[in-house]
């Protein structure tokens, strides 16, 4: 699996690019939205996993909205921070398939991921199945 990875903090991307390696998938990484586009718009990646809150530019939501807008539906996991959540008034935008709860180990992320890809059709276009909404995302790590 090729993943793309947007967070701020050097030492988190470190940190998720083992993970990566650990559950045998690539991961390439940015700072920042704006440098992630780009590589987004170039490359067919599997996963995009973003941070919420990016010191830098646009915020992880605003980053998938943009990405969702240009007709991009590759999935989003949103990372937030302890105690961050996100404003159910405001609609995620449908790309965004998972909220993930920092701090979260090995295996949750294992699950987000297995969660995510067993419900995003396969690129032949066959078991179709139905999108989660907003609504319906679970928020990992906050159980």
């Amino acid at each position: 699996m090729r993943v793309c990875l947007i967070d701020a903090e050097e030492d988190i991307r470190l940190l998720m690019s083992d993970l990566f390696e650990l559950l045998d998938s690539s991961c390439e990484s940015f700072a920042s939205c704006e440098e992630a586009l780009s590589a987004i718009n170039e490359t067919d990646y599997d996963l995009i996993v973003s941070d919420k809150r990016l010191l830098n530019g646009m915020s992880g939501i605003a980053c998938a909205m943009k990405m969702h807008e240009e007709g991009n539906s590759t999935p989003v996991i949103l990372m937030t921070g302890e105690g961050e959540q996100t404003n159910e008034q405001d609609p995620l935008p449908e790309n965004i398939r998972l909220v993930l709860s920092k701090p979260f180990g090995l295996d949750e992320l294992k699950e987000a991921i297995e969660k995510i890809m067993a419900s995003t059709p396969s690129a032949s276009g066959q078991s179709e199945v139905a999108q989660p909404t907003p609504a319906s995302l679970k928020i990992l790590g906050s159980e």
